[in-house]
């Protein structure tokens, strides 16, 4: 496991690891929320938006997702060649 973090309203954990998977769990149940976020390499790092309805997350080939955090659909994907820089960021109001 590489990165944890916690939902906004702590009801969620999220991990993220070198199975190339993001999961989700409920910290009430501890059971698992919907399936895997699933990625074609490891998971680098990833970050709640401030309301905790946006996952994005970054795979060690230089990947960059968004993630619909409740219904696990992809948003949007970038695979590492469309990226020029190394890291990222969104203001407070998640518009960028």
């Amino acid at each position: 496991m590489h990165v944890v973090e916690f939902s906004p309203e702590n009801d969620m954990i999220v991990t993220g690891s070198d199975d190339k998977s993001i999961n989700r769990s409920s910290t009430a149940t501890r059971e698992q929320v919907g399936e895997p976020l699933l990625h074609n390499h490891e998971i680098f790092s990833f970050s709640l938006s401030d309301h905790g309805t946006v996952i994005t997350s970054c795979t060690f080939d230089g990947g960059l997702y968004c993630w619909d955090t409740i219904s696990g659909q992809l948003i949007r994907g970038f695979p590492c060649e469309q990226i020029t820089v190394p890291y990222f960021w969104t203001n407070n109001d998640g518009t960028k």
